[in-house]
Order: structure tokens, then C-alpha cells, then sequence
């Protein structure tokens, strides 16, 4: 149970450090840790999701709302 805790945490600190914080992605890890699958079963789901939320939202604020968007990718410290 230690090592599961501990890659929860793991989880979490990466996920506020990069400041992408989603509840729901806590689970990823634990999936991986109890069921002992490749990291293709968390991968896929995670870059297929981006992928499609970034282009309904480009596709929402181009077409409908008429914005620029994204303006820019990141943010510089």
C-alpha cells in the first residue's frame, strides 16, 4: 500500500508542479500500478484526449466566437 500512496503523490506533485492539476487523473497511476499494464494503455487515452480537446477548442474559438486562440502555447516564467 506504500508504494501505491507513493504513486499517487508522485502523481499529484507533477500534475501541481506543471500546473495541470485534474482530479480525475490521480486515478491514471493507480490503474497502472494495481493492474501492471504498459504505459501505451495510459498514453493513448491521454495524447487522443488532447489532441481532441485542443481542436474542438480551436475549432469553437475560430469558427464560432471568432477569437485567436491559443495565442500562445505556453507561459514564460
Amino acid at each position: 500500500y506504500v508504494k501505491l500512496a507513493l504513486v499517487v503523490v508522485v502523481g499529484f506533485f507533477l500534475l501541481i508542479l506543471f500546473n495541470i492539476v485534474h482530479p480525475s487523473a490521480g486515478v491514471n497511476p493507480i490503474i497502472l500500478f494495481i493492474w501492471s499494464v504498459s504505459y501505451y494503455y495510459l498514453i493513448s487515452p491521454i495524447i487522443f484526449g488532447c489532441i481532441i480537446s485542443i481542436s474542438i477548442a480551436i475549432l469553437i474559438n475560430k469558427f464560432f466566437l471568432k477569437k485567436n486562440y491559443p495565442i500562445q502555447w505556453y507561459n514564460e516564467f
